[in-house]
């Protein structure tokens, strides 16, 4: 598999005398994509902290900025909640979202009467969290306690940079009361607009489908696989089920033609877009 090599990534670990080689490789079964080997949690720290968001945002980012990627936090919270309560089927419960970033789906849940918190690695964050009203703790994902039992536990478009995401898939189905609905959330990395690609601090690389296998390994039964705008929202409860047909040879050739498809049709889709917004806006109509 094609893979990013982040040259400050790549120089920390030379620093601490890692020389291993490292790339990535497609699972011939599942059609998850593997490194050769897990970030370990400070990699990960390291990652995260060079862009740590108190440090790069506060300074740097306006107000408008911020109001800007609220907003977008607003609406993905409301699309999420749109998804995932159907799916849940009576009064407001309880709500969990891990990495949970500027707090608003756990917000959005909160104030329609669930009992709603959050849990995030990045301590900057917090102070975002006060601010709007969140029950919310900060630490490490894969250790983080998890207060009770959950009927909806939301991961956002964190699962692949979490150490072993196996492992935190079978920790939160022991935090699911019985029917509860785990929804993992991943971009759709196979869509002609999506230019990115693994690197050192991904766990792995999933697909909606290779996903869903991953979570049947880990004791769950699919109850959705939907992909809405650039994301692909996958929902489970507690069960056993029959592995999920995967076609890795399909997923291959996806990304093998991605970068084409993403300059011939992502790219011109994408500009088109704003361009159409851009003129709505002018005239009024957004």
């Amino acid at each position: 598999m094609q893979w990013v090599a982040d040259p400050a990534t790549k120089e920390w670990r030379a620093a601490r005398g890692d020389t291993r080689g490292y790339g990535w490789s497609l699972c011939k079964r599942c059609g998850n994509g593997y490194p050769s080997f897990q970030p370990s949690p400070e990699l990960l720290a390291f990652f995260w902290n060079r862009d740590r968001q108190d440090g790069l945002h506060a300074d740097t980012l306006t107000d408008d900025v911020w109001s800007i990627r609220r907003a977008e936090a607003r609406r993905n919270a409301a699309r999420t909640f749109r998804v995932v309560t159907p799916l849940h089927g009576s009064e407001p419960s309880r709500f969990l979202d891990i990495a949970c970033g500027l707090g608003e789906t756990v917000k959005y849940f909160a104030d329609r009467g669930w009992d709603a918190q959050g849990i995030d690695v990045d301590p900057a964050l917090k102070r975002f969290h006060e601010e709007i009203g969140i029950r919310s703790s900060i630490g490490p994902i894969e250790t983080a306690a998890i207060d009770g039992m959950f009927d909806v536990i939301l991961v956002s478009h964190a699962i692949y940079f979490i150490t072993n995401p196996d492992v935190l898939l079978r920790r939160l189905r022991q935090s699911l009361k019985p029917a509860g609905v785990l929804c993992v959330v991943i971009s759709n990395f196979l869509a002609n607009e999506d230019a990115s690609s693994p690197g050192y601090a991904h766990s792995f690389w999933p697909t909606g489908g290779s996903l869903e296998y991953a979570l049947a390994l880990a004791g769950y039964k699919n109850v959705l696989n939907r992909r809405i705008s650039g994301s692909v929202y996958v929902a489970s409860r507690e069960g056993t089920a029959a592995l999920p047909t995967v076609h890795p040879r399909l997923i291959y050739f996806a990304y093998q033609t991605k970068a084409l498809r993403n300059a011939l049709i992502g790219r011109p889709k994408l500009l088109m877009h704003r361009i159409a917004k851009s003129i709505l806006a002018a005239v009024g109509l957004r």
